[in-house]
C-alpha cells in the first residue's frame, strides 16, 4: 500500500515538472520569435518593420509556443494558473532576449527608449485591450487555417499604438533597463481583457 502510494506520487510529481518544463519551454520559444519581431521592427521603423514583426506572431502559431497574448482568450475560463506560468516565462525570457539584442545592436538602445515614453495609464489599458482583441482574432482566423490575419493584424496593432505586454517587456530589455513591472502587468490585463471580450461576443 505504502509501494503504491510512494509510486502513484513520484510519477505525479514527475508528470507535474514535465509539464511545467514543457510550459516554460514553449513560453521561452514564443519569446525569442516575438523579440525578432521586436529587433526588425526597431531596427526598419515603419513602414516595413510592423510588416516583418508579423514573423514573430507566424512562428509562435506555426510552431505551437505559448505566448499569452496569444493563449489568453482561450485559456482564461479552466488554465489560468498555467497562463500566468506563460506570462512570466514570457516576460523574463523576452527581456532576456532583448538584452542581447541591445547588446550586439547597440544603435537600437535609443530607438527602444523612445518607444517606453510614458502614456496615460488609463490610455495604456485602453490600448492594451484593442492588442489584446486583436491578437486574439489573429490566432483564431489562423486557426481557421489563413495566415492572412497575422500579416494584417499585427502591423495594425503597431501603426495604431496599441500595446503589447509581451513586446513592451522585450523592448525593456532592448534598451537595457528594467521593466516598470506594475505598467506592464496593467498592459498584461488590458491585454487579456480584450482576448476574452471577442472570445465571450464570438462564442456560439
Amino acid at each position: 500500500m505504502d509501494c503504491r502510494f510512494r509510486t502513484n506520487s513520484y510519477n505525479f510529481i514527475f508528470l507535474v515538472r514535465n509539464g511545467m518544463v514543457g510550459l516554460m519551454e514553449k513560453s521561452m520559444l514564443a519569446a525569442f520569435l516575438i523579440s525578432l519581431g521586436v529587433a526588425v521592427n526597431l531596427t526598419l521603423g515603419p513602414p516595413l518593420g510592423p510588416i516583418f514583426f508579423s514573423f514573430g506572431l507566424l512562428g509562435v502559431c506555426v510552431l505551437d509556443a505559448d505566448l499569452f497574448t496569444g493563449k489568453a482568450g482561450y485559456w482564461w475560463r479552466n488554465q489560468k494558473v498555467k497562463l500566468l506560468f506563460v506570462l512570466i516565462g514570457n516576460v523574463y525570457w523576452g527581456w532576456f532576449f532583448g538584452w542581447f539584442i541591445g547588446a550586439t545592436n547597440p544603435n537600437l538602445i535609443p530607438v527602444a527608449l523612445e518607444k517606453l515614453v510614458m502614456i496615460n495609464p488609463v490610455a495604456y489599458v485602453i490600448k492594451s485591450f484593442f492588442c489584446g482583441a486583436i491578437m486574439y482574432i489573429c490566432v483564431e482566423i489562423f486557426k481557421k487555417g489563413s495566415p492572412m490575419g497575422i500579416f494584417l493584424g499585427v502591423p495594425l496593432f503597431i501603426f495604431c499604438g496599441f500595446q503589447h505586454s509581451i513586446a513592451n517587456a522585450i523592448t525593456y530589455g532592448v534598451a537595457h533597463i528594467l521593466p516598470h513591472f506594475p505598467l506592464l502587468m496593467l498592459c498584461a490585463m488590458g491585454n487579456c481583457a480584450g482576448a476574452v471580450f471577442i472570445n465571450l461576443l464570438s462564442e456560439e
